[in-house]
């Protein structure tokens, strides 16, 4: 299944590194849990674009791997 998690603009304030550490640490939380294998971030039910392990931005859902 997909987690949807709506985040809010606080997001922004966040240093980006620690964006990324802090997306990340949630989708490894989420994706722990049974049933869940990936984890789609959204603002305001709008997908955003987050950052993945290569350098890529996507909107789609991410899993572990990402």
């Amino acid at each position: 299944g997909i987690a949807h998690i709506d985040l809010s603009a606080d997001l922004s304030t966040i240093p980006p590194a620690d964006q990324i550490l802090a997306l990340a640490q949630v989708v490894c939380t989420l994706t722990s849990l049974p049933g869940i294998g990936q984890v789609q971030f959204a603002r305001a039910t709008r997908p955003i674009e987050i950052p993945r392990a290569e350098g890529s931005l996507t909107n789609e859902p991410v899993a572990r791997s990402d």
